[in-house]
């Protein structure tokens, strides 16, 4: 190819396949964590004052009583934990991949060289008149 076409890059296909991988294996193991702490959050404060009792006997409990409540609340902590949490993991793995120079394809802009050729010709003609 010409040297003279200006070059963009573009990610492979592999390259988009690795960061869709590693994204969500990141925000899994994320949605994991934070599921975990707000239900080990809401069964330690269901707790009574001064009682041990096993974490299988108090999910028990809880899915027994007001099930769908507590299920709903449960699922709107996570969501708004993980909105926030995730936005800011994304900027961070999207930053970590810009700098990755891997996995990036040359594309020359054919169509870009060919408005240069005509701007130039054009300027060729109306220099002439």
């Amino acid at each position: 190819m010409n040297k003279n076409y200006p070059r963009t890059y573009q990610e492979s296909h592999w390259r988009s396949i690795v960061k869709a991988i590693t994204w969500r294996v990141i925000a899994t193991f994320s949605t994991f964590m934070i599921t975990y702490y707000v239900i080990m959050a809401r069964m330690k404060s269901d707790l009574p004052e001064g009682i041990e009792h096993d974490l299988l006997e108090q999910a028990r409990k809880m899915a027994r009583k007001n099930a769908i409540q507590d299920a709903m609340s449960l699922a709107g902590i996570v969501a708004v934990i993980e909105l926030f949490i995730k936005l800011l993991l994304y900027y961070i793995h999207e930053r970590i991949w810009q700098s990755i120079n891997v996995g990036w394809i040359r594309k020359y802009n054919r169509k870009r060289k060919l408005n240069k050729i005509r701007k130039r010709r054009l300027r060729e003609l109306i220099g002439k008149n």
